[in-house]
């Protein structure tokens, strides 16, 4: 006798997706003059698979962390890359923007059927004398040469927001 057997396999794809919340914080939180910010920012999202783009949109983020996430969710394995747009929030009189800070990136990938939770965070810097950072390079002991040459490398705020500007500078003795 022959027995017809059917076998059905179901594959069910897994899925993640994101959120994104935003603060704005002063550099000096204990100034008084620091402006309470309201609103939502533009931040536009990316969705690539296996090189192909799978996705784009618009978030309308609001500047009190609450998060928002797009609609749906991707297939584990998506990249997301997230920009915003300060252009259409005006700096507060006597303040500037520092970098955007981004976590856990602002660019990362999904990576199991979870909610990936980004934090944006913008810094507001008082506008005011320039500020300055004093480093002093000192030798000692028995195998100190002060011929040996140190550099330090550090960032710079950018005078345009979202653009990152890092500048090195050589050391001295002294």
């Amino acid at each position: 006798t022959t027995a017809d057997v059917t076998v059905a396999n179901t594959a069910t794809q897994i899925t993640g997706t994101f959120t994104v919340s935003k603060s704005v914080v002063d550099v000096d939180p204990g100034d008084p003059a620091a402006p309470e910010l309201t609103g939502t920012v533009p931040v536009t999202w990316t969705a690539t698979n296996d090189g192909a783009e799978i996705g784009t949109g618009t978030l309308s983020v609001n500047l009190d962390g609450t998060p928002v996430g797009p609609e749906g969710s991707f297939p584990v394995g998506t990249e997301i890359s997230l920009t915003e747009d300060l252009s259409g929030i005006a700096v507060p009189p006597g303040f500037q923007w520092g970098s955007p800070v981004w976590i856990p990136g602002s660019t990362f990938t999904i990576t199991d059927d979870t909610t990936v939770a980004v934090r944006l965070v913008n810094v507001l810097i008082e506008d005011s004398d320039e500020r300055t950072v004093t480093v002093t390079k000192q030798v000692s002991g028995e195998g100190a040469d002060p011929r040996y040459g140190y550099a330090i490398s550090y960032n710079v705020d950018p005078l345009v927001p979202g653009e990152e500007t890092r500048a090195t500078r050589d050391l001295t003795v002294g």
